[in-house]
């Protein structure tokens, strides 16, 4: 069984939260210590944090285990999935494996999916992980990622567990077989931060447009890592989500030039 950390109200509908590749559900601090009005699920998944023997990490193997989760913590009930990055790839698993079990999907900073030449070129470059130092590539990351200061050591500690060959092997394995679920009608909000990539912002569009009732955002002014970058602004989008509300910016700045309806 995956570790997982359960906090908040009883009797609220239940929220399952997963975290990005190389993280854990520690990702998820700043949510589970300041929405006490949710009912929040957070799992380590399969090869991190806490389930590192829980592994090796695969696509299907991880939803199977997320849905183990839920069935011991929110039996029964249908829940509402936040996935960042990796997280979001397992979350889009779960509802090509449980589609019934799902209220609505946010994803943010996900891929759709790896070609298979993409695929090949990472799985070539992984081997040279031994030539760098692991601190030097946690450093890194905090800077690309937009780490405050307060959730470094937190995340340096995770990102160490996962900067090995077979751990980054398996991550990019997984997003190789990953295929978008088409047609189904879910809720799903696919966000990308500002911040990002051409490829993060294509991959949140081609995720939106998989689902009769998909939408792509461009949260400004923020990274992949964003609920560690502005705590606030994520909790203030993740209840706004919950009550098909706004999306915070959105009273803030033109909604044709940062969000788009898809």
């Amino acid at each position: 069984m995956l570790f997982s950390v359960v906090v908040g109200a009883e009797h609220a509908s239940p929220v399952l939260l997963l975290h990005g590749g190389g993280l854990s559900h520690r990702q998820w601090t700043p949510q589970l210590q300041g929405l006490p009005h949710l009912r929040l699920i957070a799992p380590d998944l399969p090869e991190h944090g806490r389930s590192r023997e829980a592994g090796p990490f695969t696509l299907d193997g991880a939803a199977r285990q997320v849905l183990a989760v839920l069935d011991q913590h929110a039996p029964g009930e249908r829940v509402a999935v936040v996935g960042s990055s990796l997280g979001g790839a397992v979350a889009l698993q779960l509802l090509r494996l449980a589609p019934e079990r799902f209220t609505r999907l946010l994803v943010t900073g996900s891929a759709a999916g790896l070609s298979p030449l993409a695929g090949r070129l990472m799985l070539s470059s992984i081997s040279v992980l031994r030539w760098f130092q692991e601190e030097r590539l946690v450093r890194q990351a905090l800077r690309q990622f937009h780490i405050p200061e307060t959730y470094q050591d937190v995340v340096r500690e995770d990102l160490r567990l996962a900067l090995n060959s077979a751990t980054q092997r398996h991550l990019t394995q997984a997003l190789m077989a990953l295929r978008l679920p088409m047609g189904m009608d879910v809720p799903v909000l696919a966000l990308v931060g500002a911040r990002e990539t051409f490829l993060a912002r294509r991959a949140a569009q081609v995720i939106a447009q998989s689902f009769p009732r998909g939408r792509f955002a461009v949260v400004p002014h923020v990274g992949h890592v964003w609920n560690l970058e502005v705590p606030e602004l994520f909790g203030q989008t993740l209840n706004a989500w919950l009550q098909d509300g706004p999306l915070p910016w959105e009273s803030r700045l033109d909604s044709g030039k940062q969000t788009r309806g898809l």
